[in-house]
């Protein structure tokens, strides 16, 4: 059988993670704080594209499902972090450039992002157990809710 971790455990890890980065500046301070984060993130990607790369292979030379569509999500993600953070990384290496600071490289990875989620959205629909009724339902809701938050934090950002 296979191990399972209690809910009540995971939360009290993500708790305790929560406040442990808080603290840690006061020790190794930001700068060091930001390298470390980066550098660990960087790995956890690997990880995850390593260890998932194959199914996600599999996955899309597959038939479309819900499945399918959040393995390949799920790997999209992952790779957008790990580009994501190669390139703070570097920016950090060299000094934050300032070709760097004004590239639109960072538009495109919250770009991309954002289109990944459309897969993530759309994959409830294709399970066959899944209320369609209800998930079209959430779906509004959600598409409405991220509409009015896209538009007022649009609508901040031009303001400024």
């Amino acid at each position: 059988m296979p191990y399972r971790t209690r809910t009540d455990k995971m939360l009290i890890l993500i708790l305790f993670s929560g406040v442990l980065f808080w603290l840690l500046p006061i020790f190794i301070g930001n700068d060091v704080l930001q390298k470390v984060i980066n550098s660990a993130v960087f790995g956890i990607a690997t990880t995850v594209l390593v260890t998932w790369g194959s199914s996600a292979y599999y996955a899309i030379r597959g038939n479309v499902t819900a499945e399918n569509q959040h393995i390949i999500a799920t790997v999209a993600v992952w790779f957008i972090v790990w580009v994501q953070r190669l390139y703070a990384m570097i920016f950090l290496y060299m000094d934050r450039p300032m070709w760097m600071q004004i590239s639109a490289f960072p538009a495109f990875v919250t770009y991309m992002f954002g289109i990944t989620g459309i897969f993530i959205i759309i994959a409830p629909a294709m399970i066959e157990s899944v209320d369609k009724r209800e998930y079209i339902i959430q779906t509004v809701v959600g598409v409405g809710l991220g509409t009015i938050a896209a538009v007022v934090s649009l609508v901040i950002q031009l303001l400024n």
